[in-house]
């Protein structure tokens, strides 16, 4: 019986009809038959076989059918009722049956991977019923499980991914082999199919997570090639491991990439044993192929690994260079998909030129997509990748949505919807610009959110949303929050308009109150707990998106610590101790996190409470002592203990340098007992402690000052990246000795500076701060007021800030009335130098400098 179809459903369901309605007809004919005589036509009748019913289990099971596998068992199970019921026994399903039926299973589970859990039970029970037979068990029929059944129980445990499976595959591989060496079956021999199944099985888990899965592939090859080696077995009993043995395994590394270190590195060693066995060796069988390469170029994409991309890349270009020459009858041209990938990869690099480097690709792809007989051309992902780089990189805003345009107009040209903009790209170019830092930014980002909302075939989601709205809380603009609020309104209206996608989530409230924070409005943490109760009232209603997040109670805190003030900081607690209080209670309230206690601790050193010193402190000491308690998330972070040191720096007590040194201590032995680098005192603490002695205005203030500025020196010196001087550092100390009073306050303060000078720490040059603690140190009188001194000055005002100091230091200078050394006036120089420099200013930084020539040289 042969067929023959397109449809394979289609040819099944004829195969079924036609056997059925064989034996059909065939039934008729032998129940028409007279008692004990003969009919002619009777005995002329098609008597269906065995054979016929196994083509319709086999049609069955390569079917498309989604139920094939159900349809070939249901088969099996007619083939018993006959054989047991009506006795005929010609009719008993054989190995074949069995085997075509665990065929089906094994293919319906490759289809759909929810079917592969049954498909693996189901074999699982066949196998041991075979089994059972083939050693007198009873039963009707021959059944007698051959290589191929055992093979095909291997290749459905290989789907399943689950490691008791793999584990299942590799004893049954075992089995097989024992049954051949022993000599109980010959016939059960393990072949490279049986391995390089149990390998899929091993390289399925990997992509599960399974961490010692690699370790358990390479076993494997391991075994096999001592096999193969092995001086007393015959050439006929040799199993090689060939291309699918070590690709498997190169496949098994590259799924755990992302966990496992050295995976990709491994991975591609597999690749150059390949290669070199077919070169060395002649063995063409593990010649690398297209899959291969792609896998090992997956495999450093998927790593963390600082090169990762790098190496991905180069493999790359190896891949092209083998198909421009021509010497591989193997196709090993990269397509779109590998390119993709080496995109990917660049995407989640940290390569400072990722962008430009994924740029560069994307327009080599479009190039060779006009090469005939390649499989090259840029489609959404290659383009919504590059946006991604840029995104990611912080620049080039407009170079993103340029991209974005030129998508747009291919797909309009051509029609091509493999190249057609989605939601993804255009939120990629929106974050683009949304952390560009540009001041333009939040009305770019409406404009691309406009042009979705206008696009048919777009539709924005509530991370399109939740960004456009945080762009605006970091734009700092006037009018900023009543921009982000008229984005929640889109966003319900898009909402209840039907697009299930966009609706409002408990993000979006918090970076709708960050942008009422931000904006400086009186009201701000009124309405930050409107928001926050609105929210509440939504989720109580059945909203699960709204459920409450410690990042949407953080940022109602927040709201109330920047009113800087204690009425602020007292309601920000009562919050807290609410949210607690509603949680300890099982209420479906966010858990309290270290963020909220951060967030409470700065309210109380913002405020300008006479007790908000130590009103922060003890919020610190409940947040440590909680962070005991079993089971509890909650520990102090680096940010606890600043903002805690931060609000003796702000109080204006007596005894607030010694304060400030104790939480700093505290900081320091919590680091010392946990090794947590999240607690680790860093230049931020330092800065705050420093200034709390600064403020003391005394000699002792300026020592201890300065002590703390040597011991982030020593520590910058020994490597250490937490603790490094910056320029607050160093102008903090110079102005401790500045307002010391001390009878050395100048020299000191001049060796500070150039200490400052000599650091070559980012942007730890003297400035126009530096410069005027320095002249107050030397007596120098100064017409510019403290705050208006210290004030941010940057470009021209920095520039005309610095000449002002530099013509009171020459003034002394020439004079002679004051300290004021030939040091200084270097000093005020460069500062001047290095503020039009900054400004632009060419011609005066020029004048400048012959000036300076002049009078020091």
């Amino acid at each position: 019986m042969t067929y023959n179809s397109h449809n394979r459903t289609e040819t099944a369901a004829k195969v079924e009809a036609l056997v059925f309605e064989t034996f059909r007809e065939w039934e008729e004919a032998q129940e028409s038959l007279p008692q004990g005589g003969r009919n002619a036509n009777a005995r002329d009748m098609i008597r269906p076989e065995r054979v016929s019913f196994n083509i319709l289990i086999n049609a069955h099971g390569r079917s498309d059918h989604v139920d094939s596998a159900r349809r070939a068992e249901r088969v099996l199970e007619q083939m018993y009722e006959m054989a047991d019921t009506k006795g005929y026994s010609h009719l008993a399903p054989d190995s074949f049956s069995l085997t075509a039926v665990m065929s089906a299973l094994s293919r319906s589970a490759g289809r759909n991977p929810r079917n592969a859990r049954y498909a693996a039970t189901r074999t699982l029970e066949l196998l041991d019923y075979m089994e059972t037979m083939s050693k007198g068990g009873g039963g009707i029929g021959t059944v007698r499980p051959t290589a191929v059944t055992y093979n095909t129980v291997l290749d459905v445990l290989a789907k399943t991914g689950d490691t008791q499976d793999a584990e299942r595959a590799e004893a049954l591989l075992k089995r097989m082999e024992r049954m051949n060496d022993s000599g109980e079956d010959a016939c059960i021999r393990p072949s490279i199919i049986s391995y390089n199944a149990v390998m899929k099985a091993w390289a399925k888990c990997a992509g599960r997570g399974a961490a010692d899965a690699p370790d358990k592939a390479e076993a494997l090859l391991l075994s096999l090639m001592e096999g193969a080696d092995s001086a007393g077995s015959s050439e006929s009993q040799q199993i090689r491991p060939d291309r699918i043995t070590f690709t498997t395994l190169v496949d098994c590394y590259a799924k755990s990439a992302s966990t496992r270190p050295g995976a990709a590195q491994r991975a591609e060693e597999l690749l150059r044993e390949m290669t070199h066995r077919h070169a060395m060796e002649n063995d063409d069988g593990v010649r690398p192929d297209f899959v291969t390469w792609s896998s090992v170029i997956q495999a450093w994409a998927r790593t963390p690994a600082p090169d990762a991309a790098l190496r991905a890349n180069s493999l790359l270009v190896q891949m092209e260079a083998m198909h421009a020459s021509g010497n591989s009858d193997i196709d090993i041209a990269p397509n779109t998909i590998i390119y993709n990938t080496v995109l990917s990869a660049f995407a989640k690099s940290r390569h400072p030129n990722s962008a430009q480097l994924s740029w560069d690709m994307l327009n080599k792809m479009q190039r060779l997509s006009m090469v005939e007989g390649r499989r090259v051309k840029p489609d959404t992902i290659s383009f919504s990748t590059v946006i991604d780089c840029f995104a990611k990189s912080g620049k080039n805003p407009e170079k993103a949505e340029d991209l974005l345009n030129r998508m747009e107009r291919a797909y309009e040209e051509s029609g091509d919807k493999s190249i057609r903009p989605n939601t993804i790209t255009f939120s990629s170019v929106i974050n683009t610009w949304a952390h560009s830092g540009d001041p333009d930014a939040s009305r770019r980002v409406d404009a691309l959110l406009d042009r979705m909302e206008e696009c048919d075939y777009l539709f924005p989601n509530s991370i399109v949303y939740n960004t456009c709205i945080e762009c605006w809380a970091k734009s700092r603009e006037r009018g900023a929050a009543s921009a982000a609020e008229k984005l929640l309104r889109r966003m319900k209206k898009t909402y209840l308009e039907g697009n299930e996608d966009c609706r409002p989530d408990s993000a979006t409230f918090a970076n709708l109150i960050n942008a009422w924070t931000k904006s400086g409005h009186p009201n701000a943490a009124q309405r930050a707990e409107q928001l926050l109760e609105e929210a509440e009232r939504l989720y109580s209603g059945g909203d699960d998106a709204m459920r409450p997040t410690d990042l949407l109670y953080s940022a109602v805190l927040q709201a109330h610590a920047k009113t800087a003030t204690p009425t602020g900081a007292e309601r920000a607690e009562q919050l807290l101790r609410r949210n607690i209080a509603i949680f300890d209670l099982g209420g479906a309230h966010a858990k309290v996190s270290t963020m909220c206690y951060n967030a409470i601790i700065d309210a109380w050193a913002r405020s300008g409470a006479e007790d908000g010193a130590i009103r922060a402190e003890a919020i610190l000491t409940e947040l440590m002592d909680r962070s005991g308690d079993a089971g509890s998330s909650l520990k102090p972070s680096a940010r606890s203990f600043n903002a805690a040191i931060l609000a003796w720096k702000k109080s204006g007590d007596p005894g607030a340098p010694e304060r400030a040194e104790a939480v700093l201590k505290r900081m320091n032995d919590l680091y010392r007992l946990t090794g947590d680098v999240g607690v680790k005192p860093d230049t931020c603490a330092l800065n705050s402690v420093i200034g709390c002695w600064s403020r003391s205005g005394s000699s002792k203030g300026a020592l201890r000052a300065e002590a703390f500025l040597l011991y982030a020196e020593e520590r910058a010196a020994a490597g250490d990246t937490t603790i490094r001087p910056d320029r607050i550092m160093y102008n903090t100390v110079v102005d401790a000795w500045a307002e010391s009073g001390d009878i050395e306050a100048a020299s000191r303060a001049i060796a500070v500076a150039e200490r400052m000078g000599r650091s070559g720490a980012p942007g730890a040059r003297p400035n126009v701060m530096t410069l005027r603690s320095l002249l107050i140190a030397h007596g120098v009188p100064c017409r510019m007021g403290r705050t208006h001194a210290l004030g941010a000055a940057v470009g021209r005002a920095a520039a005309q800030k610095a000449e002002v100091l530099l013509s009171a230091a020459l003034r002394s200078y020439e004079a002679k009335e004051n300290r004021v050394d030939k040091k200084l006036i270097g000093i005020a120089f460069q500062v001047a130098l290095d503020a039009f420099r900054e400004a632009g200013d060419s011609e005066r930084e020029r004048l400048l400098r012959t000036k300076r020539k002049a009078l020091l040289d």
